[in-house]
């Protein structure tokens, strides 16, 4: 079965649209994952769509790369765009779906800067045509005990450039992945009064709130983990569990009429 639907025929692509199946939409970025792992992260996003859809029965369409990274402009190879292009580009993507009959959609996102963004075009779509389309983070769904056994008592080291994503590419990627680059640093602890907590975090009074801190304030080679943490064989494990974690919501969409105004018996 196929289950690309750019490398259907239209006339391929309209028998399957007669059963109204899932259309799973991946999403991902291009964006600093530290010196070491290549910036084109949207490849972890395309591959799970993929298993997934052979999994279930479902049809992807090609992935969108550009995701909103603004916090990682200063490193070259991240391409960002902004939350307007990207709802609108959905929209396009969504409306010739909606046009052929299509009414059950999942938005595979792997950047959590697009959330926001893709929360909108949902609210609007239901809204505007009475269907709930679905929305799956995928880096917010790898399950705790699988995050257990890849990064045991290492996990408080986990963080952007040192993380499940580059986990996941020392698996898809082995060969353009580059450790040979990755250099000691010692990353900002605090910016004139205010103590330095990630991206666009900062604490007042012992609670969190929001300074626009980009990474390259934060670390000059674009890691907040440590990289060394896990290796490919945790990045299978990973792929693997997120794979079974979308094959779940494609079903459950498959088991669900998606409208919410059903028709009267």
């Amino acid at each position: 079965m196929k289950n690309k639907l750019h490398r259907m025929t239209w006339k391929e692509v309209r028998d399957a649209f007669a059963a109204d199946p899932v259309i799973v939409i991946p999403m991902g970025s291009m964006e600093v994952h530290g010196p070491h792992s290549i910036v084109g992260d949207y490849y972890a996003a395309e591959v799970i769509a993929d298993r997934a859809a052979e999994l279930t029965g479902a049809y992807t369409v090609p992935i969108a790369p550009f995701g909103c990274s603004e916090y990682f402009r200063d490193f070259p190879g991240t391409i960002s765009v902004r939350p307007a292009t990207l709802i609108n580009w959905l929209r396009d993507v969504t409306d010739c779906l909606f046009e052929h009959g299509i009414t059950k959609i999942l938005f595979l996102n792997g950047h959590a800067g697009n959330a926001y963004p893709v929360e909108c075009l949902c609210r609007e779509i239901r809204r505007e045509k009475r269907i709930l389309t679905g929305r799956l983070d995928i880096w917010q769904m790898i399950p705790a005990d699988v995050k257990k056994e890849v990064y045991g008592d290492k996990i408080n080291k986990v963080g952007h450039g040192g993380g499940p994503v580059d986990t996941v590419m020392k698996y898809l990627v082995p060969d353009e992945m580059r450790m040979d680059l990755i250099e000691e640093e010692t990353l900002l602890q605090q910016w004139e009064q205010f103590p330095a907590k990630g991206l666009g975090k900062t604490e007042i009074c012992g609670m969190p709130s929001f300074l626009p801190f980009n990474m390259a304030d934060l670390s000059k080679q674009g890691s907040l983990g440590d990289p060394y943490i896990a290796d490919a064989e945790g990045g299978k494990k990973i792929v693997d569990a997120l794979v079974d974690v979308t094959a779940s919501y494609i079903r459950l969409m498959q088991q669900s009429d998606m409208h919410l105004d059903k028709p009267q018996a």
